[in-house]
């Protein structure tokens, strides 16, 4: 690898990557969630909450692909059981390696 050069890993991965717009295409997230004005009233009501600091967000999610997520998740994961000497857990799927087209 020359210096300053980057890995064929990273440079890879940054071919696959995808602009926010798209990434967010297939989210259960509202895109106006991401909205700056959004952004700087969340922030100023979370600085001046009392008593302690917090912030109400309201439609975050949009109830139709929320639905598809959680029937994906419901009949779509699996878990194998994990155990060791010291230890015993499940492992279950990814979530990131989901596909957002399946229900």
């Amino acid at each position: 690898m020359k210096r300053g050069g980057k890995p064929k890993g990273i440079a890879a991965a940054n071919k696959k990557r995808k602009s926010d717009a798209e990434a967010l295409a297939g989210s259960p997230l509202e895109q106006a969630l991401f909205d700056v004005k959004r952004i700087e009233t969340a922030a100023a009501t979370f600085a001046t909450a009392r008593p302690v600091k917090h912030v109400v967000l309201e439609s975050v999610c949009k109830e139709d692909r929320l639905k598809v997520v959680f029937q994906q998740a419901l009949h779509g994961l699996k878990a194998d059981l994990r155990e060791s000497d010291t230890y015993k857990l499940y492992q279950g799927t990814e979530l990131a390696a989901l596909d957002a087209d399946k229900a």
